[in-house]
């Protein structure tokens, strides 16, 4: 009879540990969702896009990335949008959440123009070094990926309680004083993201 009981226990206890597995691989924060990339590709159709050939290529650097001390007055989004749901508390997740690099995969609805790349792409290049000079580096950079506007990088986005604002930050490097930071508010209408505000943190 205790052997019965126990064999009950143990099975149930694998039971709970698939369920337990299971539900927290389903809800995996380290993965980038389609929702998000959906936030990316509204970003490059609206913004990147708007006055660039669309023949060209994008190169995204293939984790997200973001630098907390640039994040914006979160006064300046509030009052521009007026809506509840926004507070501090959502400048806050995107900076706590972009405390990591998480990997970015091209599952873009531009995929066949998106390259993704390492922040340094001539890392196994042994004769191209970024010590050799800025100048040299874009040089490189152009010569190996000619039909781009630069390399673009983003951070994760984060979301209102009610996941229907989302805050992204995109920098664009393009040369040596050639670059620029902005962080997007974008507000879902339907199943559709859409730019409602952008600002500049920084301009080279």
């Amino acid at each position: 009879m205790k052997s019965n009981f126990r064999i009950a226990l143990k099975n149930s206890l694998i039971i709970l540990l698939i369920i337990f597995t299971c539900g927290f691989i389903s809800t995996d924060n380290n993965t980038i969702t389609l929702e998000e990339y959906k936030i990316y590709d509204a970003v490059i159709a609206h913004y990147l896009l708007r006055d660039i050939d669309s023949n060209k290529n994008i190169i995204i650097i293939n984790t997200t990335k973001f630098n907390g001390d640039e994040s914006p007055r979160p006064g300046r989004f509030y009052n521009l949008i007026h809506s509840d749901s926004i507070n501090t508390a959502v400048f806050r997740e995107h900076v706590h959440l972009n405390y990591n690099y998480y990997p970015i995969e091209n599952k873009f609805e531009k995929g066949k123009s998106c390259i993704l790349i390492d922040d340094f792409p001539f890392k196994n290049d042994t004769t191209i070094s970024i010590e050799d000079g800025i100048e040299r580096y874009w040089k490189d950079f152009y010569i190996k990926y000619p039909n781009s506007i630069g390399k673009i990088m983003f951070s994760r986005p984060a979301f209102d309680k009610d996941g229907k604002i989302a805050f992204v930050y995109m920098s664009n490097h393009c040369g040596p004083l050639c670059g620029e930071g902005v962080i997007f508010a974008l507000r879902k209408n339907n199943s559709q993201w859409e730019i409602i505000l952008r600002e500049h943190l920084w301009v080279s």
